[in-house]
């Protein structure tokens, strides 16, 4: 399944398989910019999955303006990061301390959902 959607995505992304769990990494960001983020532009997640795909897509648009390459604007980035799915690992929340999470934007699902 995951040759099938990294061939989807125009074979961009690796295929990692390791202790028998195999998953699918796209880590290129002009790959991000140009392939993954308008397909979920596209065709909106309808959990409130949304709500981090809209946190992680504001984080890309400010690595590709370089605001990871300065510390204060780092520390934005990871406030971001802190807020998506798990939180941060337990490395980088021993090196940021002082981290925000920043608030979650609210998703409200779709009335009608095309399943097409």
């Amino acid at each position: 399944m995951l040759k099938q959607i990294k061939s989807f995505f125009n074979e961009t992304g690796i295929i990692y398989i390791r202790n028998d769990i195999a998953r699918y990494r796209v880590s290129k960001l002009k790959d991000i910019i140009k392939i993954i983020i308008p397909h979920f532009n596209n065709f909106p997640l309808i959990t409130q999955k949304q709500s981090d795909y809209i946190l992680f897509k504001e984080i890309v648009k400010l690595m590709n303006k370089g605001n990871h390459l300065n510390k204060d604007l780092l520390i934005e980035l990871i406030n971001l990061r802190a807020s998506m799915n798990r939180g941060l690992s337990a490395k980088l929340s021993t090196c940021f301390s002082n981290i925000k999470n920043s608030e979650r934007p609210k998703v409200s699902l779709p009335k009608n959902i095309d399943y097409n």
